[in-house]
């Protein structure tokens, strides 16, 4: 497995619990449901997955990881 690099580069995206940003990304995907996202709602989503999949792969024990849609490649 390719590892992954940490992409964004809002720092407060880093430091976000990722409880929070499951919830960010499940809003942006609730709404992407019934109207298309902004170009900045868009990136925020983009950026908090690319978040959310590169904690799953620097968690360890394995066991520990979150598979959801959204921590998963490729959403």
């Amino acid at each position: 497995m390719r590892p992954t690099r940490r992409r964004s580069r809002a720092l407060w995206l880093r430091e976000t619990p990722s409880p929070e940003l499951h919830g960010i990304a499940g809003s942006f995907f609730r709404q992407m449901q019934q109207r298309d996202l902004s170009s900045r709602q868009e990136w925020l989503f983009e950026q908090v997955c690319a978040e959310l999949e590169y904690r799953r792969q620097r968690t360890r024990p394995i066991w520990r990881c979150c598979s959801c849609q959204f921590c998963v490649p490729p959403f």
